[in-house]
């Protein structure tokens, strides 16, 4: 099994079309494609490895109980019996499903993911079969985040946003989003700065220097 192919993605004339009146594209690209080592990935794929061990577990010993139960009297049960191990192949499958196929997930969303930086606010664009673009503004206040990938060089991590999900119980959790594992992370990071410098009011100086507001004296 393979991750998807890149999308194409959007160019940055693809881009100027959700643009508003007055509003420059400073930056555009994408996320580095195929499987990467992640730690939040590897955080969502560890508890498979234990569904995974007690899965196989119980299918196999439930496996040799019912084969060793058939075999010694031709049991009428004997199609029950053989569901206990067929149904141990369910957890098998959801262990692995949660092992492996968190990895294959994290890339193919890469491959359809775009990313795009204007004078006022970040985009993040996710193509396929149901497109969805989303967008923050830049302000003075924002926080942003650099975390480069010391596996990964020279890959980066820019976080300037909160996502809120709430779940069927009510709960909810925040994560911290933003554009994932480009390469040109000085660049953008330069560029975030300026927006919000841009974005900044003039800052009011109680005590100003005199001599910068004195005329210059007349001539006789």
């Amino acid at each position: 099994m393979t991750p998807r192919p890149q999308d194409p993605g959007l160019a940055p004339e693809d881009w100027r079309a959700f643009l508003d009146p007055g509003e420059a594209l400073l930056w555009s690209g994408r996320p580095r494609a195929g499987l990467r080592y992640d730690r939040q990935v590897a955080a969502r794929s560890s508890p498979g490895l234990f569904i995974l061990a007690f899965a196989l577990l119980w299918t196999g010993g439930a496996g040799a109980v019912a084969i060793a139960m058939v075999a010694q009297g031709g049991s009428a049960w004997r199609f029950v019996i053989l569901g206990f191990p067929a149904f141990g192949l369910i957890f098998v499958w959801f262990g692995l499903e949660m092992l492996v196929l968190h990895w294959f997930r994290d890339a193919a969303l890469r491959a359809r993911t775009s990313y795009a930086l204007t004078s006022r606010r970040a985009l993040i664009h996710e193509g396929g079969h149901a497109p969805r673009l989303r967008s923050w503004p830049i302000l003075p206040g924002t926080v942003i985040d650099y975390s480069p990938y010391t596996r990964h060089p020279p890959e980066v991590r820019i976080l300037f946003a909160t996502e809120e999900k709430v779940d069927a119980d009510g709960d909810r959790t925040y994560t911290r989003t933003g554009f994932d594992r480009i390469t040109e992370g000085a660049r953008v990071m330069h560029l975030l700065r300026q927006v919000q410098t841009a974005q900044s009011p003039p800052r009011f100086d109680p005590h100003p220097d005199p001599s910068q507001d004195a005329s210059p004296p007349e001539e006789p």
